[in-house]
């Protein structure tokens, strides 16, 4: 089917098709007029056929038709730069009816469907797409992973000090190898990883303040910086109940009175007489922590009811002990004996009863330190970790704290006040904030140079959200809220990311290109023909049929 765009309707238009039709007129007056008598009937049909498609090709210059074939299905594949062959060849295998395309002749079709395949088109891509003279209905994206790079990766811009981390991700590995995750020289946490794809989930217990750096190293090499900010930890009032007084649960109550906590040392000291130590001044309890034998204790049940956690420390004999917590609160732990020692070697030098808790959906374990929390009304954690005190006695804090920051982040109660960002945060693509339980409620924050506006939920005047561009890369403060601390965001760019930026710019546009799509046709306006192919001459061809007919009709006249 031959169609053409002119449009008819236009005074200029149809001036231009007046000139037209004078034009050819005018040729055909001055053809008879300059022949002779000595020019064969044969030469002046010649001439005249020339002459009739010299106008005929100006018409077409001017009416530039073209065929349009409809195809509900059609398919264009266009592949980025970052694309190998053997990629591109198991494309077009699983897409057989789909039509290669270049930059060149892409934007001038009418696809039904455009597929992308790969990361790496820079923007001319868009460029063109969005000034192609059919823009296809449905824009769909097929990335690349390169072997060995990380992508998918997804971590918390923003917690507390004292809160878990989890940096999850997809990596395809080349071999048999170890991803670790390092904080200097520090291992954070590591995975051994399979030939092939790899679903990863690292984490840690946040043991730093302000801006924090850590790094994912694939056997020494580093792949990805994953920056946070990191807020200071609430200050939590913890209640020691325990039947009587020891090393391990004196030393951890020390420790938390210097990390700032409010803590009650409540022990039975002899019978009827109890010993109540109290580090700092603190209100209402907010992690309790006992042995088993507290564990039908009406306080510790009601605590339970109430929301607070509760941990468990100081087990002898788990198999009986955990089937009476269960029964006491409700719980359904359940524990195996892995071995006829006493005990057995945990990392960091420690050592635990010889079980281990058994995989349930009910309960959360503790990477590594032979521990378990289940969320009910509150949540309530469970130890088993013979002694921890003998680190300290030696002078290895930093190991101390790592142990009992891994097992208090998985009990940590929620926060008064939260700040939400999911980062990877990218330039010039929207991200979201989220705010809730602050004191006050800030209408606009003023994230780096950008001012940014809150939106209240209509049930919670607590819980705001706001959605920014970031204009520029690098650390940017955010200010406006109630705490008057210090808040941070990193916005990386394709210096500090590379292909996870460009991922992401070509998430945003695919799913922006969505969104316009469905507001044209909400609005009754995209087209409504039928999707197909379109095929126009190029200019340059219509340029050399030009000058084959000025060429024909000057060179007919020499001729003999």
């Amino acid at each position: 089917m031959i169609r053409s765009d002119f449009d008819w309707l236009v005074p200029m238009n149809e001036l231009i098709l007046v000139l037209a039709a004078g034009l050819l007129i005018m040729q055909v007056w001055l053809l008879y007029r300059r022949i002779n008598a000595s020019v064969t009937p044969a030469r002046r049909k010649v001439r005249l056929g020339l002459n009739v498609l010299l106008w005929c090709m100006v018409m077409g210059f001017i009416l530039k038709p073209y065929t349009f074939q409809n195809s509900a299905g059609s398919t264009g594949l266009l592949i980025g730069k970052d694309v190998p062959r053997t990629f591109v060849n198991e494309i077009a295998d699983s897409l057989k009816s789909a039509e290669m395309l270049s930059y060149n002749d892409f934007s001038k079709d009418g696809w039904d469907t455009l597929v992308l395949a790969g990361q790496d088109f820079g923007l001319s891509l868009f460029n063109l797409l969005r000034g192609a003279e059919r823009q296809p209905a449905v824009l769909k994206w097929i990335p690349y992973h390169v072997p060995d790079q990380i992508h998918a990766l997804r971590w918390k811009g923003i917690l507390r000090e004292g809160e878990m981390q989890t940096i999850k991700g997809r990596i395809i590995s080349s071999k048999k190898q170890y991803l670790r995750l390092r904080f200097g020289k520090q291992t954070l946490d590591s995975l051994a990883l399979s030939a092939g794809l790899n679903v990863f989930r690292l984490s840690f217990p946040v043991f730093t303040q302000g801006r924090t750096l850590t790094e994912l190293v694939l056997d020494n090499k580093i792949l990805d910086s994953v920056r946070f900010f990191a807020r200071p930890h609430e200050k939590l009032t913890f209640c020691f109940m325990l039947g009587y007084p020891d090393f391990e649960s004196r030393t951890l109550a020390n420790w938390l009175g210097k990390n700032g906590h409010a803590v009650q040392y409540n022990t039975v000291l002899s019978k009827n007489i109890r010993g109540i130590i109290d580090i700092n001044k603190g209100g209402e309890p907010d992690i309790i922590v006992t042995d088993p034998g507290n564990a039908g204790n009406s306080l510790i049940r009601k605590a339970m009811a109430a929301g607070k956690s509760i941990l468990f420390i100081n087990l002898t004999d788990p198999s009986v002990e955990i089937e009476d917590i269960n029964r006491a609160l409700g719980t359904r732990f359940r524990v195996k004996r892995i071995s006829n020692e006493n005990t057995v070697s945990l990392p960091g030098g420690l050592s635990g009863l010889p079980f281990h808790f058994a995989d349930s959906d009910y309960i959360l374990k503790v990477k590594g330190y032979a521990a378990a929390v289940e969320k009910t009304s509150g949540k309530v954690g469970i130890t088993l970790i013979n002694e921890t005190f003998p680190l300290m006695l030696n002078g290895d804090s930093v190991a101390y704290q790592k142990t009992w920051n891994s097992v208090l982040a998985f009990i940590h109660p929620v926060s008064g006040s939260n700040i939400d960002v999911d980062a990877p945060v990218f330039k010039g693509i929207k991200t979201t904030i989220r705010l809730n339980n602050f004191e006050s409620s800030p209408s606009i924050l003023v994230a780096g140079k950008d001012t940014v506006f809150q939106r209240y939920a209509l049930l919670n005047e607590k819980s705001a959200s706001a959605e920014f561009v970031p204009a520029q890369s690098g650390w940017i403060n955010l200010a406006g809220l109630a705490d008057d601390g210090e808040h941070a965001i990193f916005v990386g760019d394709a210096a500090t990311f590379g292909g996870e930026f460009e991922a992401a710019e070509m998430r945003d546009f695919v799913s922006s290109y969505a969104y316009y799509q469905a507001q044209l046709r909400e609005f009754g306006r995209a087209e409504g023909e039928a999707r197909g192919m379109k095929k126009n001459l190029p200019g340059w061809l219509w340029f050399v049929l030009l000058m084959i007919c000025f060429t024909a009709l000057w060179a007919e006249p020499k001729l003999r």
